[in-house]
C-alpha cells in the first residue's frame, strides 16, 4: 500500500517547520510526501531544500509565484499514483504515531467512504452514523482539507480539487459535496488527540493570508456565488461529477509553470453563460442560489 501526502506552504516558515518536523516523526515507509511551495518570499523555500536534500521521502516542487491550493494541492495528487492520498495543510502538527492509522482503517474498513478527515473547524456542521463495517464518523457535507484522506476510489471517480476558486476558496468543501452527490460519505473520525491546528492559535494568524482568502471568497468569478453556481451544475447533472485540472503543468524549462488545459473550455463557457443571470443569499440555513433569471 503506498500512501501520497501533499503539504501545499505558502510562507509562514515557522509553522511549516512544526508542521513538517511532526510528519517526518511519525510516518512509515510505505509513505512518499509532496512538498509544494506556492513561492515562499520568507525564507522557506531554502528550508524545504534543505529538508528534501536530507529526507529520501520528501520530494519537492518549488513554484516560482503563487497559483492557490487547489493548483498546487493538485500537483501533488498527480505526482504519484498511490493507494491513497492525504492532503494536510501546513499549519497541521501530528500529534500521535498512529494518526494515519486512524484515517486508513477507517476508509479500509468502510467501503462507502470517500473523504476521512480530522475535525479542525467546529463550525461545519456534521451527523453521527455508524459505517458498515462498525466505525462511528460524523457525516458532514463539507469535508475541511487541513487534514483530509482519499482512497484511490475517490480520485478515480471524482477527479481533483476544483481549481476554480483561485488561491483559496470553496475546493475542499466542494469536494465533499460531489462525493455525497455520488453515494460516497465524507466527513471526520472522531478520534481527539490526533493532530493540532496551529494556524488559528494565539500569534499564528497571518493577516495578509486572510485578507487574501477574504478577497477569493468574496469575489463573484472565485467565491461563494461560483460555488453556489458549481453545486448547482453538480446537482443537476449539467456539470459531472469528475472534475480535471484546469492548468496543467510545463516541466520542461526546469521551472514549474503552468498553462490552461483546452478540455476545460466547456466549463468556462459554462460560467461564463450563468454567473451573470443568478444571484444568492446567505442567511442561516446556508447559502441559496436564486435561478428565476434562467428562464428553466
Amino acid at each position: 500500500m503506498l500512501i501520497n501526502i501533499t503539504v501545499v506552504v505558502w510562507n509562514r516558515l515557522r509553522l511549516t517547520r512544526l508542521c513538517l518536523e511532526s510528519l517526518l516523526g511519525n510516518v512509515r515507509d510505505n509513505v512518499v510526501i509532496h512538498v509544494v511551495d506556492n513561492g515562499s518570499t520568507d525564507g522557506t523555500p531554502a528550508y524545504l531544500r534543505d529538508v528534501a536534500a536530507r529526507h529520501e521521502r520528501v520530494r519537492l516542487f518549488a513554484l516560482p509565484r503563487n497559483m492557490g491550493v487547489a493548483v498546487a494541492a493538485n500537483l501533488g495528487w498527480a505526482a504519484l499514483d498511490a493507494d491513497y492520498y492525504l492532503k494536510l495543510d501546513n499549519d497541521m502538527r501530528i500529534l500521535r504515531p498512529d494518526w494515519l492509522d486512524v484515517l486508513l482503517d477507517t476508509a479500509d474498513r468502510n467501503p462507502e467512504v470517500g473523504m476521512a478527515a480530522y475535525q479542525v473547524c467546529s463550525w461545519h456542521k456534521t451527523a453521527p452514523v455508524t459505517l458498515s463495517g462498525g466505525d462511528d464518523f460524523l457525516d458532514s457535507d463539507c469535508c475541511g482539507g487541513a487534514c483530509v484522506l482519499a482512497p484511490r476510489r475517490t480520485h478515480e471517480k471524482f477527479g481533483f480539487w476544483n481549481e476554480d476558486y483561485g488561491k483559496y476558496g470553496f475546493e475542499d468543501m466542494e469536494y465533499g459535496v460531489r462525493a455525497g452527490l455520488g453515494g460516497y460519505k465524507a466527513g471526520y473520525v472522531p478520534a481527539s488527540g490526533c493532530v493540532e491546528h496551529l494556524g488559528y492559535a494565539e500569534d499564528a494568524v497571518d493577516q495578509a493570508q486572510e485578507s487574501s482568502k477574504k478577497r477569493f471568497v468574496e469575489s463573484d468569478d472565485t467565491g461563494k456565488k461560483l460555488y453556489v453556481l458549481n453545486r448547482w451544475l453538480f446537482e443537476s447533472g449539467i456539470r459531472p461529477l469528475y472534475v480535471s485540472r484546469k492548468y496543467l503543468p510545463d516541466f520542461s524549462s526546469g521551472i514549474v509553470r503552468f498553462h490552461s488545459n483546452p478540455e476545460y473550455r466547456a466549463v468556462l463557457k459554462l460560467h461564463r453563460n450563468y454567473l451573470q443571470r443568478i444571484s444568492y443569499t446567505v442567511d442561516a440555513e446556508g447559502i441559496r442560489l436564486d435561478l428565476t433569471q434562467l428562464n428553466i
